[in-house]
């Protein structure tokens, strides 16, 4: 993978001589669509709906209810003049049909209406800085850790591939599983112009994204002599 190149060592990296770059991590912020904002009020009122209980009690008094709603129609239907009256009557006996509502109905739907109101994540592009001593790598983003891990390049289990058309370098310590793996990609020239959306989409879990240059550099760190960064 990368470009041509032998190396008879990997480049020495220590305390005195740490390896620092900078890139792109992509981390979940809370939002909320402007449909939502719409909806909040909706699941609001429908909060307050009068339901029932799936019980004999509770069932005599949903048709009770039901009764009550259909007589207030009629009253409204021969009380107000034609056609509002017909209007207005036949909107009031149409509520009979949903009210009350049974409770575990009126619950799934006010879930729903809660979930569609409710933040949902979204990818955002945020500048992180690695810093790497020889022991521990540590990267940080927004001034707190975003992900640390304690590998020695001679023994640390590394990754190298090619994939939606960049270059990754996969790095864990010799006893991580794949899901603990950090993940370093390659930003081709390409995506210099590309918005923060379109590469939200490449992301993964834990991804660091770094331009050719410090790539290459933590390549020349963490892949064995010989192998071309």
């Amino acid at each position: 993978m990368g470009a041509p190149g032998k190396r008879s060592r990997r480049v020495k990296v220590s305390a005195d001589k740490p390896l620092s770059l900078h890139g792109v991590v992509y981390r979940d912020v809370s939002y909320r669509p402007w449909w939502a904002r719409l909806v909040e009020p909706v699941a609001a009122a429908f909060a307050l709906w009068p339901t029932y209980r799936e019980t004999q009690g509770g069932r005599q008094g949903a048709w009770l209810v039901r009764g009550l709603v259909i007589a207030a129609a009629v009253l409204v239907a021969v009380r107000l003049p034609r056609p509002v009256g017909d209007v207005l009557g036949l909107a009031i006996g149409c509520l009979a049909l949903i009210v009350p509502m049974a409770h575990l109905q009126h619950a799934r739907r006010l879930a729903r209406l809660r979930a569609l109101a409710s933040e949902r994540p979204r990818p955002t592009a945020t500048p992180a800085a690695l810093f790497y001593d020889g022991q521990k790598l540590t990267i940080r983003a927004q001034s707190r850790v975003w992900y640390s891990l304690r590998a020695e390049p001679a023994t640390a289990k590394v990754v190298a591939d090619e994939a939606e058309g960049a270059r990754w370098l996969g790095l864990t310590t010799p006893s991580g599983t794949s899901r603990d793996t950090l993940w370093f990609r390659a930003l081709g020239a390409d995506e210099a112009g590309r918005s923060a959306a379109a590469l939200g989409a490449l992301r993964s879990p834990r991804v660091l994204h770094l331009e050719a240059e410090a790539f290459a550099a933590v390549c020349e760190v963490f892949l064995p002599p010989g192998t071309g960064g």
